[in-house]
């Protein structure tokens, strides 16, 4: 039957289909040949190109227009970077060992997971992987799940729903030829669920031998890229370092520096980590002198860098799992805590040269009376008492770990571990530091907890699956809002009787919302809503009266992340699927300029401010 032959509700679920791949920049043009769809699909000419070539020309795009902008590459000569490319090449075309064994799985897809999670083969060795089953038994709304084995291997198909065990929905075959631990997963949202879906590739017995759970084992991933005295001593890409932000490029491993004050792209650092999740900054804001001139990353290949802002340049970094989400850094900028979904761990290290110094272990008793091995979802400093806050997804529960007591067998302790909530996702700080308000995604409450009492004050009904991001504190109403996943609404509470105060029905619900304290409206995005006319939006409410003021069509098929500049006259949207920048005025909503056009799926942007939101008395 051909496509036009298939009945209307059928079209319309092969057309939510192509929307949901599209957004999420997840299908290959082979995949959608598989699929018949191809010609319906807005592919660039270069995927029609061989691997090899593909990887040229995306690599010499970016590397030309980095060039353009910046003058520089970063830490790599250019002629190096052709050089590997062409041996990597010819690597590509070497003939597969004639002994080599093939080994053979069968792999399920479900919500929220995959079966086996982890695939174990010698290195030379075949993989050959039967997928079986795609099932959506959490949510049947979503119809398609996906599976991509990271680079080097970069091996990806698309699973439509099977719930046939006897059939076989895709197949495919590669040499395991690069050897370590490689992170599988799903990049196609598919419900609350969708950052489980994940497992491991391990190639080689040293592979399957390395614990990430060891402190031994994950100092052997510890490297210096560039020592002090060989990074610039002065400001080579802006006058005032203040005015860098860090925009993440999900999908190329890679960040760029950005000035807000001249709407300028600066350049790009490639090479620090898969999905980068969140940035810190040096907690001492130099006045464009070298101490302190340095960013934090953690990306969710579990892989931690510190990172030159005076340059574009690498200075060291460790893995410390191979599944993260957040980091934090001390008050006194001595010590990084990073946050582990794979293992469930938290790992300090060094901020200075990030040498790993403690592992600790996240295991314990949930709110159910449950065994557990928690993720940690969030992480933050609270500088006034000296400790860093952890929110234990699958435990409910937030740990402080004193960051004082560093010396000995005993340093850094967990000094309280206080129930909460399930689910605990991401929250934020009152603007003097004392209370941390984090979301539980299943209760729909944001728990309150005294950091400096160390208890819980209360846990506030504020809808279904509440996701503030990094919240919005208002410092002259005193109201904190929250964005929620699972309902469109925006909720305000006052933090000093916690009552909610506001509930605004939005277009749709989002991820993040932001508030400065010069503009009169906090701006949110509408995501992963499977609509395009929702999809795009962002919008403003008052935050006087609590009303949705302003609904701006960015025309992206994905705006996201609004973030203020540091005097909070601009907003910048990413709009994502595109791979560009937006500039809004944050008074009127009106466009003023699109900054760049040759990002890869930004997400994030992270402005040096944020160093300062405990200076400033709010949460920037």
């Amino acid at each position: 039957m051909s496509e036009s032959e298939r009945p209307s509700d059928d079209v319309e679920t092969t057309e939510e289909r192509i929307e949901r791949i599209k957004k999420a920049y997840a299908m290959k043009a082979d995949d959608a040949e598989e699929l018949g769809i191809k010609d319906r699909m807005d592919f660039p000419e270069w995927v029609d190109l061989d691997v090899p070539e593909r990887r040229r020309f995306l690599a010499g795009t970016a590397a030309a227009g980095t060039a353009a902008i910046a003058g520089c590459m970063g830490d790599e000569d250019p002629a190096d970077e052709d050089d590997e490319a062409e041996d990597g090449d010819d690597d590509e075309d070497e003939p597969v060992d004639d002994d080599a064994e093939v080994h053979e799985f069968e792999m399920t897809a479900y919500q929220y997971g995959f079966e086996p999670q982890e695939i174990h083969v010698p290195e030379g060795d075949i993989v050959h992987i039967d997928f079986i089953e795609s099932t959506f038994e959490e949510n049947p709304d979503f119809e398609l799940h996906d599976w991509h084995l990271l680079d080097p291997y970069d091996e990806h198909v698309v699973l439509p729903e099977d719930t046939d065990p006897d059939t076989v929905t895709e197949s495919i075959e590669f040499v395991a030829d690069e050897p370590g631990r490689h992170l599988y997963e799903c990049t196609l949202y598919c419900g609350d669920g969708h950052a489980q879906m994940e497992g491991e590739l391990f190639v080689g017995d040293e592979a399957a031998e390395f614990d990430y759970r060891d402190i031994e084992d994950v100092r052997t991933t510890h490297e210096i890229h560039h020592e002090e005295e060989e990074l610039p001593q002065e400001p080579e890409l802006v006058d005032d370092i203040m005015d860098i932000h860090m925009v993440i490029e999900r999908d190329n491993a890679s960040v760029s520096y950005y000035d807000q004050a001249n709407h300028e792209n600066l350049g790009r650092i490639e090479d620090v980590g898969h999905a980068i999740h969140v940035v810190e900054f040096h907690r001492d804001i130099p006045e464009n002198e070298r101490e302190g001139a340095y960013a934090y990353t953690m990306a969710r290949d579990g892989q931690l860098f510190k990172l030159d802002l005076f340059g574009l340049n690498r200075v060291a970094s460790c893995r410390v799992g191979t599944d993260a989400r957040d980091l934090a850094l001390s008050r006194n900028s001595n010590y990084l805590i990073g946050g582990l979904y794979n293992p469930g761990q938290l790992f300090i290290v060094d901020a200075e040269t990030m040498e790993p110094l403690k592992q600790i272990s996240t295991q314990g008793i949930d709110l159910d009376g449950q065994f557990v091995e928690s993720r940690v979802c969030a992480l933050y400093d609270a500088p006034n008492q000296g400790v860093f806050v952890a929110a234990l997804k699958e435990l409910g529960q937030v740990w402080l770990i004193d960051y004082t007591q560093d010396e000995g067998d005993e340093a850094f302790p967990v000094v309280a571990e206080i129930d909460c909530a399930r689910t605990l996702h991401d929250g934020f700080f009152t603007p003097d530091g004392r209370y941390f308000m984090v979301a539980s995604q299943t209760d729909g409450v944001m728990s309150v907890v005294d950091v400096e009492e160390q208890e819980l004050v209360r846990n506030i009904p504020t809808g279904e699956v509440p996701h503030p991001g990094p919240g919005a504190m208002d410092p002259d109403t005193g109201l904190a809002w929250t964005t929620h996943l699972g309902e469109p609404v925006t909720t305000a509470w006052d933090t000093e009787t916690w009552e909610v105060e506001a509930e605004v029905e939005v277009p749709g619900g989002g991820l993040f919302l932001r508030e400065h304290p010069d503009c009169d409206y906090i701006w949110c995005d509408v995501a992963l809503r499977d609509d395009p006319e929702l999809d795009q939006l962002i919008y403003a409410i008052d935050r006087w009266d609590h009303t949705v003021e302003m609904e701006i069509e960015t025309g992206s098929d994905h705006a996201i992340h609004p973030i203020f500049s540091r005097d909070g006259q601009r907003l910048f949207v990413s709009h994502w699927p595109e791979g560009e920048i937006h500039v809004y005025d944050s008074h009127t909503g009106e466009h003023i300029e699109q900054v760049h056009d040759d990002y890869i799926t930004p997400t994030g942007k992270f402005p040096m401010n944020r160093a300062e939101k405990f200076r400033f008395g709010w949460d920037g």
